[in-house]
């Protein structure tokens, strides 16, 4: 079973205790923390069921979050009324090297924000993860006005079957005037890029490998090399997990605030898709 075989991954086996259900009835009455990690399809239902009848003293949901409007508002109804602290993962903002950057740019105004995304990083599956960045960086609460109207749908490049994918850009504005751009190029093999400038300062972020170029008024905007370390989802998880279950917090987003800028982002969709709701709109991994 390959949920056995990533556990055995992640743990030494003196530390490998588990069990195995097949369902949701089996589960314990009390559960200090569940992680949904499914499809973005059927993850309401799952969240639905899951608190029925349980106690559940914390949350965990993967992104995409969901792929119908109305779901938003539903699962936070009913998560308040169950008080059910929860939060998503969309980790970036856990990153340390995002984490001390974000306070180098604190009090340098208004930010502008660009990524650039290759056919193997899609635009549809990653566009949520750099929104939330974009909000963590900027302070931005009330999140970004996104804006699909220059996206490009196409049904037969995304990695998952049934799934859209979109090339061109998706534009936002938060309500400062920060501005954030995040460019889908499908057939590009390039390496994604963020940029980043505000009143004083710029930086150019590579990723893969794991390197940012740093330019400052300081040092009369001479670019300065350092290492940007990123931390992957199997290193990070067990951290988030003992952070929500020892202190009740986390710096991932709250399930409020996520939410409300995954429906900025499922709306520049559906603006893409001219409304079209007869097919997954997103990839979910």
């Amino acid at each position: 079973m390959l949920a056995r075989t990533r556990f055995a991954e992640a743990l030494p086996p003196d530390r490998l205790v588990f069990e195995l259900v097949g369902n949701l009835d089996d589960l314990p009455s009390r559960v200090d923390l569940a992680i949904v990690s499914t499809g973005a399809g059927p993850r309401r239902s799952i969240v639905e069921a899951l608190v029925a009848g349980r106690e559940i003293s914390a949350l965990l949901l993967e992104k995409f979050l969901f792929q119908k409007l109305e779901d938003y508002p539903a699962v936070g109804s009913l998560l308040a009324s169950k008080g059910i602290p929860t939060f998503v993962n969309t980790p970036r903002r856990a990153w340390p090297a995002y984490r001390a950057l974000a306070e180098e740019f604190a009090g340098d105004g208004v930010m502008s924000i660009s990524v650039e995304l290759n056919r193997t990083n899609g635009l549809a599956t990653n566009a949520i993860h750099f929104i939330d960045l974009a909000a963590f960086l900027t302070g931005a609460k009330g999140g970004f006005e996104c804006d699909g109207g220059r996206l490009i749908p196409f049904e037969e490049v995304s990695r998952h079957v049934g799934a859209v994918e979109f090339g061109g850009v998706m534009t936002a504005f938060s309500s400062r005037g920060d501005f954030l751009s995040i460019r889908g190029r499908t057939e590009s093999a390039s390496p994604h890029f963020i940029s980043i400038t505000s009143n004083s300062r710029r930086a150019v972020i590579h990723e893969i490998a794991q390197q940012a170029f740093i330019a400052d008024m300081a040092s009369g905007f001479s670019p300065q090399m350092r290492e940007f370390p990123i931390v992957r989802q199997s290193s990070l998880t067990g951290d988030l997990a003992a952070a929500i279950l020892d202190r009740g917090s986390s710096p991932l987003p709250s399930y409020n605030e996520s939410a409300n800028l995954h429906l900025q982002c499922l709306r520049a969709f559906l603006t893409a898709l001219g409304g079209r709701g007869d097919s997954d709109i997103v990839s979910v991994t």
